[in-house]
């Protein structure tokens, strides 16, 4: 574990988790560099501090953990141990990496030509995408909407689709809907974490399978960096930086989220809606 005593106090005080994997920048016999990220708050002002961590041995530095809830991609094997580890923790699936997985499966399929030709195609297959934006609690949303589209889906190829959505999303043990339900959630993705590998790529000047000194060099300037970003959003210097075109979607989807709360839309219309939202635009 590459962790200085703050990160641990930070990621011990966290409620929420990110968790994420990079396969660059280390040699064998290492598999892979994985990171725990938390959010730190002051006010309005978010920014994620990167830790390194093996999950069974950083929870025995943490002295009493106060998290509810980790965010992560959909690799098994992690579930697995998380589960195992953390069983009153939620465990959230990222939103962008469940529509990666359903679009690979569009191209698996063929489909991606009639997503990018066909209306019929586009809107369905967008409809799909879109469900992990309704309520798992519900009972007329996420499955019950599935369900009505799985009968609407007029080709082999459609069908094909909604049956792997059926065994691997809806049905499944591993990744059933309330797994991947963000309903109500302002941060769905652990694509910040993403975001923060890709600079210590950069970092790293590009360079890949590092030796160790030069790993634990370059980690240790990253925790060294965490004080400093810490205080420099206490002081509100530092905030996260989001897209206009991501806060516009983010106001639009809890806006249709109030609208399904109160009454004033069905759930097979706050799924249309998001549909249009949410999902690749095609190519």
């Amino acid at each position: 574990i590459f962790a200085t005593r703050h990160q641990l106090d930070l990621l011990n005080r966290a409620k929420s988790w990110y968790v994420d994997a990079t396969f660059k920048l280390y040699r064998q016999p290492f598999t892979q560099l994985l990171t725990v990220n938390a959010f730190v708050k002051a006010v309005d002002y978010v920014k994620q501090v990167p830790l390194v961590a093996v999950f069974r041995e950083l929870l025995e530095l943490l002295p009493s953990p106060a998290l509810r809830q980790v965010t992560l991609d959909f690799e098994c094997a992690v579930w697995k141990v998380l589960r195992q580890l953390l069983p009153d923790v939620k465990l959230l699936g990222c939103v962008f990496h469940w529509t990666q997985a359903l679009w690979r499966k569009v191209q698996e399929l063929g489909l991606q030509v009639s997503y990018r030709e066909d209306r019929g195609t586009h809107a369905f297959i967008r409809k799909v995408m879109a469900l992990p934006f309704l309520s798992f609690l519900k009972r007329k949303d996420i499955r019950p909407q599935f369900q009505r589209l799985q009968q609407t889906a007029n080709s082999a190829p459609l069908r094909h689709f909604t049956d792997y959505v059926s065994r691997t999303w809806i049905e499944s043990n591993t990744w059933p809907p309330f797994s991947w339900s963000v309903f109500m959630q302002s941060v769905r993705t652990n694509n910040d974490v993403e975001g923060w590998q890709l600079g210590l790529h950069t970092r790293a000047q590009g360079k890949s399978q590092l030796p160790m000194y030069l790993l634990i060099d370059l980690l240790y300037k990253e925790a060294k960096l965490t004080s400093l970003n810490v205080r420099m959003v206490s002081e509100k210097k530092l905030r996260r930086v989001q897209r206009r075109r991501y806060r516009q979607i983010q106001a639009k989807v809890f806006s249709l989220w109030g609208q399904y709360e109160e009454g004033d839309k069905t759930a097979r219309e706050l799924l249309k809606a998001c549909s249009l939202l949410v999902g690749p635009r095609g190519a």
